[in-house]
């Protein structure tokens, strides 16, 4: 999986800590309880596939091998679980820096009003921005490619215009 698509998972199990308002680590772990389950699960749907196929059932064919890619697109390699397990932990044990961050960066607004998604890419790129290496155009353009994903027509707008004031902030 690609680092890209790494971070996405990030943000989705982000955004799934603010829709449950539970922090990112107990989130981590739901999230390996229900990789380990599905991954556990590919056996038994290769199985259900060939009984499938000896009955020449077409539709039911093409559902469980689509449930197969699905299963398959959840399992992450070493590396990229290692990226999450980190950027999970470390958004949970740096919580409070990251907020004060992102509170003092945002204008005219409070964190409790902004919505779910960019809650979510505000709170894992901050992280990124304040605790890891990873250089800060790298970071901001991933997460302005999120949001023009999975936000409205303002949100890349507004994560950018957070995002350079979180810098300026930091570099002071």
């Amino acid at each position: 999986m690609s680092r890209r698509k790494a971070r996405e998972e990030l943000f989705k199990l982000v955004f799934e800590s603010e829709l449950k308002n539970e922090n990112t680590k107990e989130v981590f772990d739901s999230y390996l309880a229900r990789d380990k389950e599905a991954i556990d699960d590919i056996p038994e749907l290769k199985e259900e596939i060939i009984e499938v196929q000896e009955l020449d059932a077409d539709a039911e064919i093409d559902a469980l091998e689509e449930k197969t890619e699905e299963v398959k697109l959840i399992a992450l390699d070493d590396r990229d679980m290692k990226f999450l397990e980190k950027y999970m932990t470390g958004i949970t044990d740096h919580n409070n820096e990251i907020m004060e961050t992102i509170n003092n960066s945002i204008v005219g607004w409070t964190f409790e009003r902004i919505g779910a998604v960019e809650k979510s890419l505000l709170k894992s790129t901050v992280y990124e921005l304040m605790f890891e290496t990873t250089p800060y155009e790298i970071a901001i353009n991933e997460a302005i490619e999120l949001a023009k994903v999975y936000g409205d027509e303002k949100t890349a707008e507004f994560v950018n215009g957070v995002l350079a004031k979180v810098i300026k902030n930091i570099k002071k």
